[in-house]
């Protein structure tokens, strides 16, 4: 288990973007050797037991959608690293500005009221705005 954590927050870190969509890390921890037979429950299940060092937002959770049994989240929820990144190339790539940026919204989910749809939304919001400014000064999007 420790081992899995331990994985996704390593991607988390190097990915250049504050967060990922819980599907994408799904992906990526699946192409590592030991962990091709992961499914969405253990890796859920795995962030779920560790508040302290991840966050699981989901901006599409609301009365107007039934829950699903909780066996994962729907697609539109994103992971959002809350411990502070040591390595990687998203601590030393791209302008200091957009390391900044970047540092700011993943700092800022680690007050989101996973509970409030508000807050949940604006927090997303901010995710895209990210993304776009990255996009438009990289020419890339994460």
């Amino acid at each position: 288990m420790e081992m899995l954590l331990t994985l996704a927050e390593s991607i988390l870190r190097d990915h250049p973007a504050p967060a990922m969509p819980f599907g994408d890390l799904l992906v990526q921890v699946r192409e590592h050797p030991s962990c091709s037979s992961v499914d969405g429950a253990k890796l859920l299940g795995v962030l779920k037991s560790a508040p302290d060092r991840v966050k699981i937002l989901d901006p599409a959770r609301g009365p107007w959608r039934p829950r699903e049994g909780g066996s994962a989240p729907s697609p539109d929820a994103w992971v959002a690293l809350l411990g502070t990144p040591r390595s990687g190339p998203s601590a030393t790539s791209g302008t200091p500005a957009l390391r900044i940026l970047r540092e700011s919204v993943r700092w800022l989910a680690r007050g989101v009221d996973e509970r409030s749809t508000s807050e949940v939304a604006r927090w997303h919001r901010m995710v895209l705005e990210e993304a776009a400014v990255r996009e438009r000064w990289t020419g890339r999007a994460a």
